[in-house]
């Protein structure tokens, strides 16, 4: 993979590798040295059961708050959907003082031991992706089907404190797809790579944040399983969507605090 060195000369010569925060309508003084980055949760939703102090900093990529709880502030930066709007995001922020990114969304299941509702903490993506195929000198064709990984240090910091808590969790291998409405035609050779769930994000995630020298970490909330022909469209119950609910609204968010140095017990 290409160095943060070898990013920042390429981007220099032909701009400037300075002005890529400014991409986000913040400036770098707005900068937290920790990042939520969520493709699609909205943070007034996500910390809704918590007194926090929720700002639009900027609504053009497509919007980035920061969140203060208890003295403590970071950002919470939505990127939209895919493995090229994370990714990107994650770029921008290269050569800030940012140190750490918490992704937060939501992951399918494809097997019958992940549920609705469980929390995953991947330490394994699969690219199934173009995104990543570019964090080398030259467009790597053989990127697709590479794995991926959080760094250990925040993975680690992550997991005690889920394990302190007994707070249960499951770490599985994911996969991640470029495509919703395809993804059917392929779960066999999906699950033959042995991955258990499917998302759009967490390789680009974890291969820029490599690059950049960031440290990193995956939340996931399952939100529907293809297997068990409960889909985000049908099959789900109301106790399936309660439990769901439950890790993303409120255990998802005491993670993040804790994560950030907040004492929220």
């Amino acid at each position: 993979m290409i160095t943060k060195e070898q990013l920042k000369q390429s981007i220099d010569k032909y701009g400037d590798s300075s002005k890529l925060v400014n991409r986000l309508g913040i400036t770098e003084e707005e900068i937290t040295e920790t990042v939520v980055l969520a493709p699609w949760w909205y943070p007034n939703k996500l910390y809704n059961n918590y007194d926090c102090k929720i700002e639009l900093l900027s609504d053009e990529f497509p919007d980035v708050h920061r969140i203060t709880y208890n003295g403590k502030s970071f950002l919470h930066i939505r990127s939209y959907v895919g493995a090229t709007n994370v990714g990107e995001t994650v770029l921008l922020l290269s050569f800030t003082k940012c140190k750490r990114i918490i992704f937060v969304g939501s992951v399918g299941s494809i097997s019958n031991d992940v549920n609705i509702g469980d929390l995953i903490i991947p330490s394994t993506s699969v690219s199934g992706e173009a995104f990543s195929s570019y964090l080398y000198e030259t467009i790597n064709k053989e990127s697709l089907h590479k794995e991926y990984h959080p760094t250990k240090e925040l993975y680690d910091a992550t997991t005690n404190y889920l394990n302190n808590k007994k707070i249960n969790y499951k770490d599985i291998t994911v996969y991640s797809v470029d495509t919703i409405a395809c993804q059917f035609a392929h779960i066999d050779e999906i699950l033959n790579l042995g991955c258990k769930a499917i998302e759009m994000e967490t390789s680009a995630l974890f291969s820029a944040c490599q690059v950049i020298e960031k440290e990193c970490v995956a939340l996931l909330a399952v939100s529907d399983n293809t297997i068990l022909n409960k889909s985000l469209i049908s099959g789900r119950t109301n106790a399936d969507m309660e439990t769901y609910h439950k890790t993303r609204y409120e255990v998802i968010p005491k993670i993040i605090f804790n994560l950030v140095g907040v004492n929220n017990e």
